[in-house]
């Protein structure tokens, strides 16, 4: 049985990210949409959440965006996001497990995660799944947290006082995956792990946000965190129809 968040867990992770992290979905937006080429397409964002991460994908990247989340009252918080960024006509809410998605194969030309693969219960099983989605010349994008020193944790409670808020970042570091346990799993499933990196902003990232008009803006803070916090595994679908 899956074990999923309350409503009233869904909402204090949706405050969080409001107060805390909207420009992270920007900045996490303009890169994956460099990544991706801004080509449009169908892009599939899974483990949606509240719709943020969705919402730039349909802005930055161009694409027709399919939100997936298995939490029904995630994809209730979603849908209002994605009303109130004007944006029904693009992003698409749909309930459904990583697991088994409900897409046919090869019909997704973007597939991203974000930090969701540590709640996976079969890593390499649902990597396959994502997979077996992707278009030829397909490009996935699996971002996640990363195991993070104790003086880093610290950070986060002084960045982050309330303590309901502060327990879901904590949780999601505790839970984390290292970028060798997440190769692993990428080899499990017989899926290339084109690149692994640390997901920093970069000068780039930010001048992506400035300059989509959207408002943006990073919170000014003292508390310095000095390590990456997340990891990024890119890999795209080879053209050729012998491929796995």
């Amino acid at each position: 049985m899956i074990n999923m968040l309350t409503r009233d867990d869904c909402i204090t992770c949706q405050a969080l990210y409001d107060k805390y992290q909207l420009h992270v979905y920007q900045l996490v937006g303009a890169r994956i949409a460099r990544l991706y080429g801004r080509t449009g397409g169908v892009a599939a964002d899974v483990g949606t959440g509240p719709g943020y991460l969705a919402v730039q994908l349909a802005r930055l990247a161009g694409a027709d965006v399919l939100a997936l989340d298995i939490n029904p009252a995630m994809l209730e918080l979603a849908e209002d996001v994605v009303r109130r960024a004007g944006l029904d006509a693009r992003v698409t809410l749909v309930q459904g497990d990583v697991h088994d998605l409900p897409w046919p194969t090869g019909s997704i030309d973007l597939l991203v995660s974000y930090t969701c693969m540590h709640h996976w219960a079969e890593p390499a099983k649902a990597l396959s799944e994502c997979y077996r989605v992707l278009s030829p010349g397909g490009l996935m994008i699996i971002i996640d947290a990363r195991p993070v020193s104790a003086r880093t944790i610290s950070s986060f409670a002084e960045l982050m006082p309330e303590p309901e808020y502060f327990g879901i970042i904590e949780k999601a570091y505790l839970e984390s995956l290292s970028e060798t346990d997440a190769r692993a799993f990428f080899q499990e499933a017989g899926i290339p792990a084109d690149e692994v990196t640390g997901l920093e902003p970069t000068v780039e990232d930010i001048m992506d946000c400035l300059e989509s008009g959207e408002p943006f803006e990073i919170p000014k803070t003292s508390v310095q965190i000095d390590e990456p916090t997340l990891w990024m595994i890119t890999t795209r679908k080879p053209l050729s129809k012998d491929s796995p």
